[in-house]
């Protein structure tokens, strides 16, 4: 879990939700129950993998089309301007001081 915590330690955007099963009647094929998902290990390790691959491809888009690229994740913050500007354009005034501080902003936005 060390990949978590260190997404957690630099501002972690969280979409976590509870999930369902539903239990199907096999004759009408309509829910008749359901039944919670328990969020599992393996699950919380699938989910970290596919986030790092996300960011991994990302960063290389932007290796390669930097001018056309927005990231949530900059190291250098070097387009931090033009960022906030972009979502301003939208109506989204966003603190870009920091990776923890966009996620704050970004958890506030309902």
């Amino acid at each position: 879990m060390h990949m978590r915590e260190e997404r957690s330690k630099n501002g972690l955007f969280s979409l976590e939700r509870k999930q369902f099963a539903f239990k199907i009647d096999e004759e009408t094929h309509l829910p008749v129950d359901y039944v919670e998902q328990k969020r599992i290990g393996t699950k919380f390790m699938i989910e970290e993998l596919m986030l790092l691959a996300n960011r991994l491809v990302a960063e290389k888009i932007y290796k390669h089309i930097p001018q056309e690229t927005i990231l949530r994740v900059h190291r250098d913050f070097e387009n931090k301007d033009v960022i906030a500007n972009k979502l301003l354009e939208v109506g989204i005034k966003i603190n870009l001081e920091s990776q923890k501080t966009i996620a704050d902003s970004l958890s506030a936005i309902k």
